[in-house]
């Protein structure tokens, strides 16, 4: 029934270490990129709201140059750690993909928590999108807007890049 796992503890100081390590190399990595494109999201999304409210025409192309900035943010920082990843003798350092999907999660976490925020204690018109929608499947598309083109651009820096 209970099923009883011996654990060696030699080696283990060493094994913790280089987990501590890898830890601080991704966080170290992974936070200000998470932070630049959350900053990104909430900007180009609080200007698609003044333009959605103040120059209604220009509304269509506004959304789609709001999508743009992002989609390409996340590809250009993906084509960089493709090339950092590329160039790396020992590649089995870092996942990308499993950096990028975490990096992702990250940014929009935080920025559907900022951008919900705004929406409630500003007279930033939010799309009538309630906290609830922005910290859920706000945070759903936004992951998505991130790690897609971001993967996209890792992948074609590796296969492509000279």
């Amino acid at each position: 029934m209970a099923e009883h796992i011996s654990v060696s503890h030699s080696g283990s100081a060493a094994a913790v270490d280089g987990r501590i390590s890898m830890w601080r190399t991704i966080t170290t990595a992974l936070l200000p990129r998470a932070l630049a494109l959350a900053l990104l999201h909430v900007l180009a999304r609080t200007g698609l709201a003044y333009t959605v409210a103040y120059w209604t025409p220009f509304s269509v192309v506004a959304r789609w140059l709001a999508l743009a900035i992002v989609v390409v943010a996340a590809a250009v920082l993906g084509a960089i750690d493709g090339r950092r990843h590329r160039a790396r003798v020992d590649r089995s350092a870092r996942d990308l993909p499993v950096f990028w999907l975490g990096l992702a999660f990250v940014a929009a976490g935080l920025s559907g928590l900022v951008y919900g925020i705004l929406g409630q204690i500003s007279s930033i018109r939010t799309d009538g999108n309630a906290f609830v929608f922005e910290v859920t499947a706000g945070v759903a598309w936004i992951v998505l807007v991130i790690y897609v083109p971001a993967m996209v651009g890792v992948s074609i820096e590796r296969r492509l890049g000279s």
